[in-house]
């Protein structure tokens, strides 16, 4: 049990830091990186706010 749990909190720093950082460089608050802890989806989601984050926004190409 403890193992799993160890696990889970590294995939998540693993997770949450490069969020932590691309998000506010994007125009985004930096404490939506927590949302990656709902594995996979959350990662799925911010990977997709930052790809088309802009068109979102209304900015044009």
């Amino acid at each position: 049990m403890i193992t799993l749990i160890f696990w889970y909190l590294l995939s998540a720093v693993i997770l949450i830091a490069p969020f932590y950082k691309l998000l506010p460089a994007a125009g985004y608050s930096k404490y939506l990186a927590f949302g990656a802890l709902i594995l996979p989806a959350g990662a799925v989601i911010l990977l997709w706010l930052l790809a088309y984050g802009d068109k979102l926004k209304g900015a044009k190409a």
